[in-house]
């Protein structure tokens, strides 16, 4: 199987810096390195492949920068030209990186959460009839792949979802920051106290005992603790239950962030694309690989 990565802004037959330890890991483990101008494809719509092929048609993996729905279609659409298939196609994309698309799949095991489209964000009275359902509960709001939660009182955290002016100053500024960034819309989630680990040193945002999951064709490649900044233990994570829930994820390759709250009870914080979802350490690479490698 191939693995595509981005190149090098200005060395286009070297792998970007982010993905090295990746690029390195994934050739050791039987699989084949491919590199892509990410900025001649967004700004030029070509592309070029290093090292240049001609065979026959080859499945493959993305693992770089997160994109829009958008920007995926058009990178498969490329590489298909090439004979080179992406194994999540554009629709696998769409259901799990917009996290409303993927909701239905997990409600029952995640925090409350509605949402709001982009051509509507600026409809403040629309805002409020969707905060109204949390009542005076405190609540999370973010666009639909990424929150600002190192601006955690200002653009994340809404301790009363009844503070119609403090949802309404954070709502404003999540759509000042995340700007032409900003994906499909915003989302506003019940906010669950989960098993705390610390606050983050810089933004104040708490910190929780979160792991990561990996699957690939619905099994489990690599359970990890999200947080690198801090040690934790792994113990007791039912990680039967959560592997029969992905079950039904509409995805082959995707990721799971898990939480176990105050009350210890184990919930789902979010689901997403495994290609653009990062390893929450560099030094995983080759765990990560070896661990794909007997899954493929």
């Amino acid at each position: 199987m191939y693995i595509v990565f981005c190149s090098h802004p200005l060395y286009p037959k070297q792998v970007d810096d982010e993905y090295q330890s990746e690029f390195e890991a994934c050739r050791q483990y039987g699989f084949t390195p491919l590199l892509f101008s990410f900025e001649e494809l967004m700004e030029h719509n070509k592309m070029k492949i290093y090292p240049q092929i001609n065979m026959e048609p080859q499945e493959a993996m993305y693992r770089g920068w997160m994109v829009t729905i958008e920007q995926y279609t058009l990178l498969y659409e490329k590489l298909k030209e090439k004979n080179i298939h992406l194994l999540t196609s554009p629709t696998e994309y769409a259901n799990i990186h917009y996290f409303p698309n993927a909701y239905s799949h997990i409600k029952q095991y995640t925090p409350l959460t509605t949402w709001i489209s982009k051509e509507h964000i600026y409809d403040e009275a629309l805002v409020l009839k969707q905060t109204a359902i949390f009542g005076d509960s405190a609540m999370i709001v973010k666009d639909y792949v990424k929150s600002r939660k190192h601006e955690w009182d200002t653009a994340c955290y809404v301790p009363n979802a009844e503070d119609t002016e403090k949802v309404l100053h954070t709502v404003r500024n999540v759509i000042r920051l995340q700007g032409e960034a900003l994906n499909g819309g915003i989302m506003f989630r019940q906010f669950i106290e989960l098993e705390s680990i610390g606050i983050h040193e810089k933004s104040g945002m708490p910190l929780s005992r979160e792991f990561r999951i990996f699957y690939f064709n619905q099994q489990p490649v690599l359970t990890e603790n999200y947080w690198e900044e801090i040690q934790y233990e792994q113990d007791q994570i039912p990680l039967s239950f959560f592997n029969k829930v992905a079950k039904d994820i509409p995805s082959s390759f995707f990721t799971m962030d898990i939480a176990r709250t105050i009350n210890n009870e184990w919930i789902i914080i979010e689901v997403g694309d495994g290609q653009v979802s990062g390893l929450p350490s560099y030094d995983l690479s080759h765990l990560f690989y070896r661990k794909l490698a007997s899954k493929v």
